[in-house]
């Protein structure tokens, strides 16, 4: 009789080279098939990579087999973390496709970043932009490069990397950048998903580069070319005095803010946007910092509950119709000498 799937893994796991030699065959028919659909859902993840889809299966499962002293480590630890001894058979089969699937995600992510520098740059935006506190609320754990709301309880459950994609691209035409991708990312945990949740930030860049491609983006280093200083400073003017006309009824006359606040809080959007584009001004990555410097004796507390989320809002709408007007100019410019349609 032929031994379960649990057996098999469990006498692997123990060092049996006939149990080993099955899973390996089982795992990577797991992993080529998750590798044939994600290279036709994610085709920029494998436009650098030339290997046949056996060959990434197999480089992709490789760290699951390491041994040591007759066993295998990683597999062991798994087995342990998802107590497999108590767990019926349908429900191992469903752990360790998941486990393969994260392994071929994670492989794919490592030699898509060796080829792709942009999204080596995402990862560096969104790291910097939680551990600045640029956005409030999010905390990242550097030993393991895992994204959670800030909770003192154990991060115990991963937001898989195809529902994590499910959820951030409803807010496709809402995300502009990296620190976009990361309100996002806030809001899901904080409306859906209990606090002991977290994410990879290899799978939050993947999604973004996505999203960023999908939007005709290629990356943050395409705004850069639109705005320079030469001409922030009238565009970013312009940008402002139409943002605070559309929101001065809804915030200052429905008295959410005050017209000091509501002023206030668009000096901050100014400086914001000066410093994320232009080479002359200080870089602010802190947006509290930068609102308690404009609201005399603001705790963090007040803040987070009366000014956070407006400021976030306006940056996000005041760059993106900045960003918007601003490749308007471009294209216009291009037409008329001639290098456009």
């Amino acid at each position: 009789m032929k031994p379960s799937n649990k057996e098999i893994i469990f006498n692997a796991i123990n060092g049996s080279r006939i149990e080993i030699n099955l899973l390996i065959k089982e795992a990577s028919q797991i992993a080529e098939a998750s590798i044939r659909l994600q290279s036709r859902k994610h085709r920029h993840l494998f436009q650098f990579i030339s290997d046949s889809y056996k060959e990434i299966a197999l480089d992709s499962i490789a760290e699951l087999f390491e041994s040591v002293d007759g066993t295998l480590i990683k597999l062991k630890k798994w087995w342990e973390r998802i107590e497999g001894k108590k767990r019926a058979e349908s429900e191992i089969e469903i752990e360790f496709r998941r486990l393969v699937g994260n392994q071929v995600n994670d492989y794919i992510f490592l030699r898509y970043k060796e080829k792709d520098p942009s999204l080596s740059k995402i990862i560096r935006n969104l790291k910097r932009a939680i551990s600045d506190q640029m956005i409030d609320g999010l905390m990242l754990s550097t030993k393991n490069n895992l994204i959670s709301l800030e909770t003192d309880i154990p991060l115990t459950k991963q937001l898989q990397f195809e529902v994590l994609n499910v959820y951030i691209c409803n807010y496709l035409q809402e995300v502009s950048n990296s620190s976009d991708v990361l309100i996002a990312l806030r809001t899901i945990f904080e409306d859906h998903l209990p606090e002991y949740y977290f994410s990879k930030v290899s799978d939050v860049a993947t999604i973004t580069r996505q999203l960023f491609l999908l939007r005709s983006f290629e990356m943050e280093d395409e705004e850069d070319r639109f705005i320079t200083d030469e001409n922030l400073s009238q565009f970013l003017e312009q940008t402002i005095n139409e943002m605070k006309t559309k929101f001065y009824a809804k915030y200052v006359l429905k008295e959410k803010l005050s017209t000091e606040e509501f002023m206030g809080l668009f000096y901050a959007v100014s400086q914001i946007i000066k410093s994320n584009y232009s080479s002359e001004h200080e870089e602010h990555h802190n947006f509290f910092k930068i609102t308690a410097a404009i609201i005399p004796d603001l705790s963090k507390d007040e803040y987070m509950k009366k000014y956070r989320n407006p400021l976030e809002y306006f940056v996000k709408q005041t760059r993106q119709h900045l960003i918007t007007e601003m490749k308007k100019e471009f294209l216009s410019v291009l037409k008329i000498n001639g290098e456009g349609k």
